[in-house]
């Protein structure tokens, strides 16, 4: 595990995959001090806020946080024991802690300057602590009198470094320490006196001393017997080296390559060299030095954020003879090589390829498999704004190679497959020039899992074999042919010229000069597939086939059709150009795009052309060379917000994916020029774009410094469809045959796991209509284990049932199983309860009061039946007879048939389905007088006179609904016409005798009674009123009824006027009618005592009222 600050945050990573395993979030400021325990299970970290933090590695918590001290804390260290925490600041003291109770146990104060480093003494009995500071004094410190025991005064800058040399001879009493003043000097602890002082001829950051024992392949097996009671260390500065001395002697022991090795001196112009000197300096020199834990190797960390990993193993995949040959000179002489890379910034990430393999084929073409059994996938190579020519392992996003060679940035790189399997790529840079790289073994050892299992490094095996000159502005496009070994390449640059470039001239050239070389070392080239320590390559020259003014602008992107024959440039005047190769002789225009064309490419198997621009389009061209200078334009995309950057055909030229200034990924198809997809993966530009060879695994990367991988997931994601199409289809069927077998609460578990709500109402229903009664019992059964998104669809279901009338006792009945098994915590938890909630009360308040009123509708009924006699035994004769005898019966037997239990033969206790008592009536009412207004505007228009207990007839009226009042009429309604039907009552016999047969009725009225006793049930006899459509017969007496009782008849009233209309007209007839008997008739009325009502009725009433008359 290794511990990184970044920025603010701390994040540590397993070594051996790249990953990080933890973040441990900062307080927004930099860290300045970091380190770990000695059991490697706490971290300590101190941020410019001057809080210290200690955490848990294991989980990542934070353990404990302390102020140290009033300035930022500038270095961090442990005991030999892991029990005490040191710590130095800008306040120029040093602070001793106590890591389990977390108190300080000492403070050291005597420094003239900020206190930059200190150390423990390695033995433990020693207790002792050395501290450096910045004016270049060094002081030693005993812990157990609490005072300095020694001041060193030797360096003129700031200590960077102190060591004891606990390996060597003597060295438990000697230290090292080593500054910016370009010395390491050896000091002996007895006496506190300098013993000796060794050059080493820059500014050391960094110095860490080497135990022979365990480092004799960083060291050298010779170097290590010829003294092995000698003084080793390692020290690493600003010249970018890993060098190991031996004290006493001048020259180091062994060394490794420098950081920017490769790298053409000059190349640049003169105004690009200011530009590049601040980004050299950072990538070219060390910051910190660090050993391993095992201590046989070195991690050292770069100005521009890289962990590099020194060891001396094997780097370069060669044959078995060639390391058998080899094994002498490895033995003997000391090798310091970069085994692994870490990458803490990446910076801006402009251009990006997989690394074809032999075959040109797709990822994990070899049968090599790593990790979980899944075919490795390709290296790929990224330029990330720097010098260096980085080798990405796909896998675990580690780097697993760093080429140098450029002087300026790399802004362009594309692949291709040798004539002899080679993994070739080209690359442009600031600096003008163009270089031709052979990354095979970088890319075999990513395929193979060499750079994941062993940590080989493939740096040294990778190199480059040519450098093309020519250009004189940067070269930010490059294409290389896909086809016959990749015969040559294109490039352009600012300079707006393209060139054609050698490749196969090139490969030629270096294989002589490798002859050449081998042979002068007197080693056979036959016998050595791959390059040999002894014999120092240096790149050949990249001819050119032909150069030519390509645009009136910088050119932005090039392309070579796979045919060879065509290439194509595109820049910011824009236009695209194709061009017949090699020669490069101009062969067509395009025109069309609105803003500058940033990405070109042809199609791999139709004469296509695609181009994508800064006006966000993307379109698609006829490549033909024979149609002339202009070429139609065949369809445009359009999907991006913001300008396209690159683009790439995939899928055998079926589809498009491109890349914007938005940071999207499209993957567009060909044919209907529509957007299949579009994938957000950057927060900022996204320049690089790369494809395996059909497009299965793309890479994309941009200015967020992010390198995002992306996998095809058509097969996954067609196969999953299947299964679920499969299992669906299933439980379909299991569905159909549950409720064929009458197996409705398996149905209803089912239905709902399917999303079916018809079905589940269904068996729902089902369940509720069981005979035996056993409906709730089985849903509660089904609602008891209902949970999460069951339960909020079970309820959404609910909802949608309960706003029907038709589906809401269905609605209601889950309802109350749900509220009896689950509690309101639960029942509150589920997405949308408040909504759905009051959707549910609102329509259950609407479905109360539909019933409410329905219940009280059938006391109407109930009462009008039990007067007139219809409530009657089926077993028992007698019952409603129409001119005939009326026989009385008990009531009792067809009550209690209907389900009440009245304990008196006047009283009906009536329940309706809700469960709620009705009011209870004193005495049955009995009807006594009926009369139906069906000659009015309302066919529910009648009036009806009751007999209450006292015998005192009470007239009502009944009325129709508030908005069938208020309607008219159709005038077409032939209905109105009809005849009102005549009800005439009768008084009913006493009993004990018999009633009189029914005679023809008579119109003459019957006089008042003032009985207050209770009359006998009158009896009803109704007479038919004439047919629908004919008018009614006129009686055979001359004159009406109410001219023979001596009343005034109104003037008739049009049916057709409504209430309101109908009342005005009865008001004006009052006022102007000259007939006052009603008046005296209705004045002679008491109102404190009721009287009966008339036994007869005008045939057609002239007035109708909303209240009761008395």
């Amino acid at each position: 595990m290794v511990a990184a600050a970044c920025h603010e945050a701390v994040n540590i990573v397993e070594v051996g995959t790249g990953k990080v395993v933890h973040n441990l979030p900062g307080d927004t400021e930099p860290i300045t001090a970091l380190c770990w325990s000695r059991d490697g299970r706490r971290v300590f970290s101190a941020s410019r806020s001057m809080r210290c933090s200690v955490w848990d590695a294991t989980t990542g918590e934070s353990v404990r946080t302390f102020k140290a001290h009033s300035t930022p804390v500038l270095y961090m260290g442990v005991d030999p024991t892991g029990t005490l925490l040191v710590t130095t600041s800008a306040d120029r003291t040093a602070r001793v802690w106590d890591i389990d109770k977390g108190f300080c146990t000492h403070a050291f104060r005597g420094h003239g300057g900020m206190v930059t480093v200190a150390c423990f003494h390695p033995d433990a009995r020693k207790l002792q602590l050395y501290t450096g500071s910045q004016d270049g004094e060094v002081r030693a410190w005993s812990l157990r009198e609490r005072k300095c025991v020694g001041v060193l005064q030797a360096h003129q800058s700031s200590v960077t470094a102190i060591q004891v040399p606990m390996a060597a001879e003597g060295g438990v009493d000697k230290l090292i320490t080593c500054a910016r003043d370009r010395v390491v000097h050896e000091w002996n602890l007895k006496t506190m006196k300098r013993i000796s002082t060794l050059p080493v001829h820059e500014a050391a950051e960094g110095l860490v001393c080497l135990d022979p024992a365990a480092a004799a392949g960083l060291v050298g097996k010779a170097a290590v017997r010829a003294a092995p009671d000698a003084i080793y260390f390692a020290t690493a500065g600003e010249k970018g080296m890993i060098r190991v001395w031996r004290m006493g002697t001048g020259k180091p022991v062994s060394s490794a390559v420098h950081l920017m090795a490769g790298r053409v001196v000059g190349a640049a112009h003169e105004g690009q060299e200011e530009d590049e000197e601040q980004d050299d300096a950072a990538a070219g020199t060390f910051v910190s030095l660090q050993p391993t834990s095992k201590g046989d190797g070195l991690l050292a960390v770069t100005g521009d954020s890289r962990l590099l990993f020194y060891g001396s193993g094997e780097v370069e995949d060669r044959d078995e003879e060639d390391e058998e040959e080899d094994d002498r000179d490895d033995e003997e002489e000391g090798k310091i090589v970069i085994q692994k890379e870490l990458i803490g910034n990446t910076d801006e990430i402009i251009a990006a390829a997989f690394l074809p393999l032999r075959d040109g084929s797709k990822h994990g073409s070899t049968s090599e498999k790593v990790g979980d059994g899944k075919p490795a996938l390709n290296a790929l190579a990224v330029a990330t704004n720097s010098s260096l020519l980085r080798v990405f392992d796909p896998s675990t996003m580690s780097c697993t190679a760093a080429l140098a060679g450029h002087s300026g940035a790399i802004l362009s790189l594309d692949v291709a497959v040798g004539p002899n399997g080679e993994s070739l790529v080209l690359t442009g840079s600031r600096d003008h020039t163009v270089r031709l790289w052979d990354l095979t073994p970088a890319a075999r050892a990513v395929t193979t899992g060499r750079a994941v299992a062993g940590g080989a490094a493939t740096t040294a095996g990778a190199k480059c074999l040519a450098v093309g000159q020519g250009h004189v502005g940067a070269v930010a496009a490059v294409a290389l042919a896909k086809r016959n070994g990749a015969p040559l390449a294109l490039s352009g640059g600012a300079d707006k010229v393209a060139r054609v470039w050698d490749i196969a001239g090139a490969l030629a050239a270096y294989a002589e000069a490798r002859a050449e070389a081998f042979e002068a070392a007197g080693i056979d080239p036959k016998k050595h597939k791959g390059d040999h320590p002894s014999v120092r390559m240096e790149p050949v020259l990249l001819g050119a086939k032909a150069a030519a003014i390509a645009h009136d602008k910088a050119v932005n992107c090039a392309a070579i059709a796979p045919n060879l024959t065509l290439g194509a440039t595109c820049s910011g005047d824009r236009t695209a150009r194709l061009w017949r190769l090699p020669d490069l002789i101009p062969a067509g225009t395009i025109r069309g795009h609105k803003r500058g064309v940033w990405a070109i490419a042809f199609s791999p198997t139709d004469r296509i052309i695609a181009t994508a621009g800064g006006d966000k389009f993307i379109k698609l061209w006829s490549c033909d060379p024979n149609a002339g200078v202009q070429s139609s334009c065949l369809r445009t995309l359009e999907g991006h917000t913001a300008a396209v950057l690159t683009l790439r055909f995939i899928s055998s030229g079926t589809q498009i994916v491109s890349t914007g200034s938005d940071g999207l990924l499209v993957l567009w198809g060909v044919r209907t020029g529509a957007a299949v997809a579009t994938l957000d993966g950057h927060d900022d530009k996204a320049w690089a774009l790369a494809s395996d060879a059909d497009g299965d695994v793309l890479a994309t990367g941009g200015a967020d410094a992010k390198l995002t991988l992306w996998e095809d997931g058509t097969a996954e994601a067609a196969e999953e469809e299947a299964k679920e199409l499969a299992l669906k289809a299933g439980t379909q069927q299991a569905l159909s045959n549950a409720a064929a077998s009458g197996e409705h609460l398996k149905a209803a578990h089912l239905a709902l796991k399917l999303g079916h709500p018809f079905a589940l109402r269904k068996a729902i229903e089902a369940m509720m209509a069981d005979p035996e009664g056993h409906g709730d019992a089985a849903l509660d059964s089904f609602c008891s284990g209902m949970k999460g998104k069951t339960l909020h669809r079970y309820l959404s279901y609910i909802r949608e049932w309960n706003a029907n009338a038709k589906f809401c006792e269905a609605a209601q009945r889950c309802m109350a199983s749900l509220f009896r098994l689950h509690s309101l915590s639960e029942l509150s938890g589920v997405a949308g309860a408040k909504d759905t909630c009051e959707t549910l009360k609102a329509f259950t308040t609407r479905h109360f009061a539909r019933a409410g009123r329905l219940l009280r509708g059938t006391y109407l009924l109930d009462v009008a039946l039990a007067g007139m006699g219809a409530l009657l035994d089926d077993d028992m004769e007698g019952g409603l007879k129409i001119d005939d005898e009326v026989k009385t019966t008990d009531h009792r037997g067809i009550i209690a048939e209907m389900g009440f239990t009245p304990t008196d033969t006047n009283e009906i206790d009536t329940f309706g389905r809700l469960g709620i008592p009705a009011k209870l009536a004193a005495r049955t009412p009995v009807l006594t007088k009926l009369t139906e207004h069906v000659g009015g505007d309302d066919m529910d228009d009648f009036d009806f006179v009751m007999e209450d207990e006292k015998g005192d007839a009470e007239e009502l009226e009944g009325e129709m609904d508030e908005e069938e009042e208020e309607a008219e009429d159709d005038p077409s309604d032939s209905d109105s016409d009809a005849p009102p039907r005549e009800v005439v009552t009768k008084k009913a016999p006493a009993k004990g005798k018999r009633a009189a047969p029914v005679k023809a009725p008579e119109p003459e009225p019957e006089p008042e009674s003032d009985s207050d006793s209770d009359a006998p049930p009158m009896e009803v006899v109704t007479k038919k009123a004439p047919q629908r459509g004919r008018p009614p017969k006129a009686p055979k007496s001359s004159k009406s009824a109410a001219e023979e009782l001596g009343l005034a008849v109104p003037p008739a009233i049009s049916p057709r006027k409504t209430r309101r209309q109908r009342r005005e007209s009865e008001s004006e007839q009052v006022e102007l009618g000259p007939e006052p008997e009603p008046k005296k008739k209705a004045a002679a009325k008491t109102p404190a005592k009721r009287k009966a009502a008339p036994k007869k009725e005008e045939a057609a009433p002239a007035k109708r009222s909303t209240r009761s008359r008395k």
